[in-house]
């Protein structure tokens, strides 16, 4: 086999190869064939990866393609591939078997599993995976969004699962296509609206900005959350169009409130992974500052842990050329993602935001309030400022701003709100606090 055809991790056959020997199984010369290809993927990889580091986490990948071998040895109709890190394929000859599959699922995270533990490992690994059946799905790209298809579905209905594309899967892509093209046209009408929810000043409750946050205005269903149209966004790329309209629209705001001598006030913006990974975003950005002067008024851009681990590499590069634009840097739902503290402190991060989580209860657990405590000496012996977040009684406020956090955002203050709701606040400040 040739070597572009091997992965370098593990010598398996890759990608490329898979794709090759996929598409010459569905060619019009393979009448009458029956086949199945299983996509195979470590279950929550960047929590161990974080934990374990990147020398164990190898070996695991070396686990994983010993135990793949074996059981290939012992079926000739079975074919494997290393797709990329932690996600392999099986190809199952003349099988739409399911019990033959999952067996093969079964006795695949057993092995790998067992050889583990001899290894003297104890770490709770397990794998989820999506299977796709020819000649249902008849193309190599139905046969992989099938199977991807099934393995999302697997992944979010827990650890260790296997799910089979079932005839829905056309239905989901195509009532996906239909809303990926209504926020396409949301975009282009201007339905998509910036809310914002207030930042305070701990202690001192005066108003120090907000975190941008967005709300469709459908004209027919009313507002739609974000969560119902985000992640079909991000799994199509319209979040990149969607990214760039909420940063111009944010700029716009800024600048506005400068010609009417508002005080400056910091704008947070949420960032998304496939931003990150877009290399015209800097310039995107670089280009909107040009556009809008906002002077001493400061724009922030929020990253989730879970985000900036996926890829800690390109992180790290893309938040260093954002300081040069002179941007701030917040990470958010500081404490869920299980991200190493050596990544933390070589990130050019200037905030934390503590998840709300950790603060809802933090008068009545302990645990909570020690974990919190220990947050916050943490950011700020880095030099971060430290915001909390789902603050909600004045309890909540008072505790978390004694406790040494700098600033406090949530409902006790206000709900996100609309634009001119904002600017009233901000020429009525007191309006956020009257306790």
């Amino acid at each position: 086999m040739k070597m572009h055809h091997l992965n370098p991790l593990t010598g398996l056959p890759n990608q490329m190869r898979a794709f090759s020997d996929i598409t010459r199984m569905t060619s019009s010369l393979a009448k009458n064939r029956r086949f199945s290809i299983m996509v195979i993927e470590l279950d929550k990889p960047s929590y161990f990866r974080s934990i374990l580091g990147y020398s164990e986490m190898g070996r695991i990948i070396d686990t994983l393609a010993h135990t793949l071998r074996e059981i290939a040895e012992e079926n000739p109709r079975l074919s494997i591939y290393h797709l990329n890190y932690v996600t392999f394929l099986l190809l199952i000859n003349e099988t739409n078997d399911f019990n033959e599959i999952y067996a093969l699922f079964q006795n695949f995270q057993q092995r790998f599993l067992t050889r583990y533990a001899q290894e003297g490992k104890e770490d709770n690994l397990s794998f989820s995976g999506g299977v796709s059946f020819y000649p249902r799905e008849k193309t190599l790209h139905e046969l992989l969004d099938g199977a991807y298809s099934a393995l999302a579905e697997a992944q979010e209905a827990g650890q260790g699962q296997l799910v089979i594309a079932n005839e829905s899967h056309e239905a989901t892509k195509d009532k996906e296509h239909r809303l990926n093209e209504e926020i396409r046209r949301a975009i282009q009408n201007e339905e998509i609206k910036l809310y914002f929810q207030p930042i305070l000043r701990a202690g001192s409750y005066t108003l120090f900005g907000a975190e941008v946050l967005i709300r469709w205005h459908h004209p027919e269903r009313g507002i739609i959350s974000p969560d119902l149209f985000i992640p079909i966004a991000e799994r199509s790329g319209l979040i990149l169009e969607i990214g760039r309209y909420v940063l111009k629209e944010a700029l716009r705001h800024m600048s506005g409130w400068k010609s009417f001598d508002f005080p400056p006030l910091t704008l947070n913006v949420n960032l998304s992974l496939r931003e990150l990974e877009d290399p015209d975003f800097v310039t995107n950005i670089a280009n909107l500052l040009s556009r809008y002067d906002i002077g001493n008024s400061k724009l922030k851009l929020e990253i989730t842990e879970h985000s900036s681990m996926r890829n800690p590499t390109l992180t790290h590069q893309r938040l260093q050329e954002l300081k040069e634009l002179g941007i701030d840097i917040a990470l958010d739902d500081f404490g869920t993602g299980y991200s190493s503290f050596a990544y933390l402190a070589e990130f050019p991060i200037d905030t934390l935001k503590i998840d709300r989580g950790f603060v809802s209860d933090i008068n009545q657990n302990p645990d909570n309030r020690h974990i919190v405590t220990s947050m916050i000496s943490l950011g700020h012996a880095l030099g971060m400022g430290i915001v909390a977040e789902g603050i909600e009684t004045v309890e909540d406020a008072k505790t978390l701003s004694s406790l040494g956090a700098d600033f406090l955002q949530g409902y006790l203050f206000s709900k996100p709100v609309s634009q001119l709701e904002f600017q009233y606040f901000i020429t009525n400040p007191r309006a956020l606090f009257k306790r």
